[in-house]
C-alpha cells in the first residue's frame, strides 16, 4: 500500500518536472523569437529611454529599433534634449554594426556607424562651467579608470 502510494507521488513529481520542462523550454524559444521582432523590441527601447528619461532629468526618445542578429542595430527618430529642454541630438537613422562587445571591460567594439540626417547642438550656456552634454558624461562615467592597450 505505502510503496503504491510513494510510486504514485514519483510519478506525479517526475510528470510535473517534465512538463516544467517542456514549458521552460517553449516558453524560451518563444521569447526568443519574439525578441526578434521589430514591434517587440522597439517596445523595449521605449521602456528604456522613459528610464533614462526619467533618471536624467530631460527628453529621450526613439521611435523605431530595429536589432538584426545582435550585430546590427537601427535606430530611427533619435531625440534626445538637455537641461534647458533645447535639442542636444536628432537623428533620423543611427545604424551600428556591431564586431564583439566584451561584458568583463565593458567595450563595444562597432565595424561601422552610420548617421544620417544628424544634428547635434553643443552649448556652453553662459553662468554654466560646462558644455550642455557634461549631464551624460557625468551619469555614464565610472569611479574607476581602465587602461587601454594601444599595441
Amino acid at each position: 500500500m505505502l510503496m503504491k502510494w510513494l510510486n504514485k507521488v514519483k510519478r506525479i513529481l517526475l510528470k510535473t518536472l517534465l512538463y516544467s520542462v517542456i514549458l521552460l523550454f517553449f516558453s524560451t524559444i518563444l521569447l526568443c523569437v519574439i525578441g526578434q521582432t521589430e514591434t517587440f523590441q522597439t517596445w523595449a527601447a521605449k521602456r528604456v529611454t522613459n528610464y533614462l528619461s526619467s533618471e536624467l532629468g530631460v527628453k529621450l526618445e526613439v521611435k523605431r529599433v530595429k536589432i538584426s542578429f545582435i550585430k546590427n542595430v537601427m535606430l530611427e527618430g533619435v531625440f534626445l534634449s538637455d537641461q534647458h529642454n533645447d535639442t542636444l541630438l536628432f537623428g533620423k537613422s543611427i545604424q551600428l554594426n556591431v564586431n564583439a562587445f566584451d561584458y568583463q571591460k565593458q567595450q563595444l567594439d562597432l565595424s561601422e556607424l552610420a548617421l544620417s540626417d544628424l544634428k547635434v547642438k553643443m552649448i556652453h550656456y553662459k553662468n554654466e562651467p560646462d558644455f550642455n552634454f557634461q549631464f551624460l558624461v557625468d551619469y555614464f562615467s565610472s569611479d574607476t579608470t581602465s587602461q587601454t592597450d594601444s599595441s
